[in-house]
């Protein structure tokens, strides 16, 4: 590179050494705000990291307390369910007990059979009995 003054003539190695000097000088504040400028841009995200975890901390014991609450209602249904469904099993019959049942129902339609049946045949009985009264008391 060379620096041109005074019309047409080259750049001495003076002016070269005067160019060197102001280029590292200007490096070496240029360094000295760029190194100033990633250190607060360093702190500032560290800065916004805590910010975001202390948010992300407050929103995940929101749901925490939410889910916790949910559960619960969960629970109390569950329980209630519970206990619905046995107060049922309680009160309703098996199959063991309607067989109970219809067996003393067979039991006692069998005994009003042969009661009807018996029934029928006294009754036959009784009119032949009242045939021969009538029949004795005649002759």
């Amino acid at each position: 590179m060379t620096k041109k003054t005074n019309g047409d003539r080259p750049a001495t190695q003076a002016d070269l050494a005067g160019a060197e000097t102001a280029l590292r000088s200007e490096m070496a504040g240029m360094k000295t705000v760029l190194r100033s400028e990633m250190s607060d841009m360093k702190t500032e995200l560290r800065s916004e990291m805590s910010d975001m975890k202390t948010e992300l901390r407050s929103e995940m014991s929101d749901m925490k307390k939410e889910l916790k609450a949910d559960i619960a209602r969960v629970a109390v249904g569950l329980v209630k369910t519970q206990d619905r469904l046995q107060r049922v099993e309680e009160n309703m019959a098996t199959k063991a007990d309607i067989r109970t049942v219809i067996g003393h129902i067979d039991g006692l339609t069998k005994g009003l059979s042969s009661y009807e049946y018996r029934l029928a045949v006294r009754k036959h009985q009784l009119q032949d009995h009242e045939r021969r009264i009538d029949a004795l008391e005649k002759s």
